[in-house]
């Protein structure tokens, strides 16, 4: 059935925060095209949730000593997805293929440490925050302001 604020079947962002984290969220309207038409699915809501918990582990990874992973692959084709008429799908599906490889790279021993810090700036592309603590206060006050 079509969303709409005359039929009261609307969903806010700021009630599916109430239940879900912001990064999980962004993922979660990330994995659809813009140009697409699409339907609410709280099921895919807790698979973007489980992404998001992805991300955050390989962020979080100790790193190695052994050869460094490399990065200029998975950065050259995120920038390609996103310049691709804005293919956030697409980059989504990168960002956690490149977590998965960090996540494995880190369990061989290897040096995650610069592609820690890629995937951080990648991510922080469509807003998500893949490090602890609270938001910078410039996030804070530009929510309060929206509220």
């Amino acid at each position: 059935e079509k969303m709409s604020k005359s039929l009261g079947n609307m969903i806010y962002i700021h009630s599916l925060l109430d239940g879900w984290s912001p990064n999980a969220v962004r993922l979660y309207l990330a994995s659809h095209h813009y140009r697409e038409a699409w339907s609410y699915s709280e099921h895919d809501l807790e698979v973007a949730a489980n992404w998001a918990d992805t991300l955050r582990r390989a962020v979080q990874e100790k790193q190695g000593t052994g050869r460094e992973l490399e990065t200029l692959e998975a950065e050259i084709a995120f920038t390609a997805a996103m310049e691709n008429d804005l293919n956030s799908p697409e980059a989504v599906k990168l960002l956690l293929t490149f977590g998965r490889e960090i996540e494995r790279a880190d369990e061989d021993g290897r040096a995650v440490g610069a592609a820690q810090d890629v995937l951080k700036e990648l991510a922080g592309t469509l807003g998500l925050r893949l490090t602890p603590g609270p938001p910078p206060p410039s996030f804070v006050d530009g929510w309060q302001r929206h509220l």
